[in-house]
């Protein structure tokens, strides 16, 4: 399971560093690598956000 963890993670960081490379040579205006790069980003940010506030909580 932490394999396919590590998988995804490195899938999400190609889709986002081709959409860097898309927009760099002036064809970054691709509606489906956008979505995608936005629905990546939002599970990051839900991501990061649940272990802020998971660490909040487990203060004493």
């Amino acid at each position: 399971m932490i394999i396919l963890g590590k998988v995804l993670i490195f899938m999400a960081l190609g889709v986002v560093v081709a959409k860097f490379v898309a927009s760099f040579l002036g064809k970054g205006d691709v509606s489906w690598l956008n979505k995608l790069v936005t629905v990546i980003l939002c599970l990051f940010i839900g991501f990061e956000l649940y272990q802020m506030s998971q660490l909040l909580l487990a203060k004493p």
